[in-house]
């Protein structure tokens, strides 16, 4: 990630989001802070309600458990939109680009680990730079060339800790809007390589 758009005529597959207007900052940085927002207020549900309890304010509490806890008990379907709004955090640091080896269209034959990079304490790496591109591109694979570039199939799902997925808030407009965040833990880690599956991975 740079300030300036960087030269990718050398490089493979690579596409670029994110690219300098004059509305890059403010929008970018709105999105990232919503991100900032999920994932502390999130973490945050337990003593929001213990004040609100506190102070008598049950009808509030109510109304912020529900809002918390419904993705706990309803299903929630991945959101193109979402992903593509989570993208714009692109848009702060003038531009991210990734980049893959090209393959034909229909070839999924060598399964891949990948390391989203950067990470962060906000996970920017699994957030600009991974399967996020991919579900921007759902159903119908829509942009496909600007959100991911002009290869075949790529790792669409990214591990990450499981305490992110089951967060309130971070885990339903991130993990389960996108649909592309998975459990990084063991028994998933396994079973994935098992099956052969290609995936991404948030390391640190």
């Amino acid at each position: 990630m740079a300030g300036n758009v960087p030269d990718l005529d050398d490089l493979w597959s690579c596409s670029l989001i994110g690219q300098p207007r004059w509305w890059s900052k403010p929008v970018g940085g709105f999105v990232l802070s919503c991100l900032l927002g999920s994932w502390v207020t999130g973490f945050a549900v337990p003593a929001i309600l213990a004040v609100l309890v506190s102070r008598g304010k049950v009808t509030s509490a109510v109304g912020v458990l529900s809002i918390a806890a419904y993705p706990y008990f309803i299903q929630v379907k991945p959101w193109p939109l979402a992903s593509r709004f989570w993208l714009l955090a692109a848009h702060w640091f003038g531009g991210c680009s990734m980049s893959y080896e090209e393959r034909e269209t229909d070839d999924n034959s060598n399964p891949t680990m990948n390391c989203y990079f950067p990470h962060g304490i906000f996970t920017l790496g699994i957030i600009i730079n991974s399967g996020v591109r991919t579900g921007a591109t759902w159903p119908d694979g829509k942009d496909w060339n600007y959100y991911v570039g002009t290869t075949g199939p790529v790792p669409c799902m990214g591990l990450a800790t499981k305490s992110l997925l089951f967060a309130p808030f971070f885990g339903h407009f991130v993990a389960k809007w996108t649909g592309v965040i998975g459990s990084a833990d063991k028994t998933s880690f396994i079973a994935r390589m098992k099956r052969g599956d290609s995936f991404g991975l948030l390391p640190g």
